[in-house]
């Protein structure tokens, strides 16, 4: 079978992390709170563990009705749910702008390409369109990591749940994407990611062929085919049929 387009998940797919997420968010929160004291007369000492938690709740919250309606939540939304409800209105409104900031300076930072992946793009973008889905709150992340790490030019769609909606695995954003690429057989299309649900059901449901990232031989049978390493996948190719 000859393919037109690979679509690529971003995070733990084509790049990770070299430190925590939660260790990144710690130090935004840090730089927000300390934004808002200083918009105050008195120094509320209690405020960071307060947007802490909150912050905790909120994104756990947040988690559910993502996963049980696919719908995403923009970060200008939850970000400002998360300022009004440890501070008040007046200093959210005041500090909004700088939160947003520093929380996509956080999660765009610390990352790197797994091992290869740039060679393997430019020998694919030889013979293929390439895309990406991803799942986020904020397109500008996904826009600040790949400019960062010099990739962007070998996509010639980015798709992100923020920017569209809705998140993987629902139909629409995987259609959205296939638009872009101005591809119409589905079944000529091969979807790359790490996640099961979200990547490779998604995906396959609407007739892909797809390639699972994973280290569990558990999951072999959810896609058409399973690798432990990204940049394996010109390799396998030729085994999709």
């Amino acid at each position: 079978m000859e393919f037109e387009a690979i679509l690529f998940d971003l995070g733990n797919t084509l790049v990770t992390r070299t430190v925590k997420e939660k260790n990144l968010m710690l130090k935004a929160l840090e730089k927000i709170d300390l934004k808002a004291k200083s918009t105050i007369s008195e120094d509320d000492e209690s405020s960071l563990g307060r947007l802490s938690s909150i912050y905790v709740k909120l994104y756990r919250d947040m988690d559910y009705l993502r996963e049980t309606f696919l719908i995403e939540i923009p970060i200008d939304v939850w970000l400002n749910n998360l300022l009004i409800q440890t501070y008040d209105e007046k200093i959210a409104a005041s500090i909004m702008d700088f939160a947003k900031e520093t929380v996509i300076e956080a999660r765009s930072s610390f990352v790197k390409t797994f091992d290869k992946v740039v060679n393997m793009l430019k020998e694919l973008k030889k013979d293929y369109r390439l895309g990406i889905i991803s799942n986020v709150s904020s397109e500008e992340v996904v826009y600040q990591i790949v400019s960062n790490l010099n990739i962007d030019h070998f996509f010639e769609v980015i798709v992100t749940s923020a920017g569209f909606g809705v998140r993987k695995p629902y139909p629409g954003i995987f259609y959205y994407a296939l638009r872009g690429l101005g591809v119409e057989k589905i079944n000529s299309v091969i979807f790359v990611g790490d996640s099961v649900i979200h990547d490779i059901k998604g995906a396959k449901k609407l007739g892909m062929k797809t390639i699972l990232i994973s280290n569990y031989k558990e999951k072999l049978k959810e896609a058409d085919i399973t690798i432990d390493k990204v940049r394996k996948v010109i390799d396998v190719i030729p085994n999709l049929h």
